[in-house]
């Protein structure tokens, strides 16, 4: 049977995986890189919080500006292209309702599926407790359907009443 979780070691090859590893470390770098001044900065201010001298804090700033001007920049580019794809999608689809709704599934559909008949179905939908066992390739083997059984109570036989 196949397993639904999924495993994507098997499906890639090694060269993908250290193609994925290359560059998650090249983008942490360049993160690094950008967030160091703004981390510099961010130690002056507190270190400036403890001991206020000067103004010092004003120098400080000036160097961390062009970094806070890149991420600017970066937030500008990401919001212009979020807009030009959503205007995209808008001219793309112009209203029309691409959502389908699911299939029904119909007693007769499980059990073919599953090898019984549609009549067993339809007894198992109506029963208030449902034991269904399986074999280990997912196809039932046995059904116990009925009223649950409370040890504290007498039997209760469905075909009597």
């Amino acid at each position: 049977m196949k397993h639904l979780i999924i495993d994507a070691r098997q499906c890639r090859s090694p060269s993908q995986c250290m193609l994925d590893l290359v560059l998650t470390t090249a983008l942490w770098v360049f993160y690094l890189v950008l967030v160091h001044e703004a981390a510099l900065f961010a130690a002056a201010v507190a270190g400036w919080l403890v001991n206020p001298t000067g103004a010092w804090l004003s120098h400080r700033f000036a160097a961390v500006l062009p970094t806070l001007l890149s991420y600017a920049e970066v937030a500008a580019i990401n919001a212009g292209l979020l807009f030009a794809w959503a205007a995209y999608n808008r001219l793309r689809f112009a209203g029309r309702e691409r959502r389908r709704g699911s299939v029904v599934v119909t007693a007769g559909d499980v059990a073919r599926f599953y090898h019984v008949t549609e009549a067993e179905i339809l007894e198992w939908r109506e029963a208030r407790r449902l034991v269904v066992h399986h074999d280990s390739a997912g196809m039932i083997t046995r059904v116990e359907a009925g009223m649950p059984q409370w040890p504290c109570m007498p039997a209760f036989d469905e075909q009597a009443a």
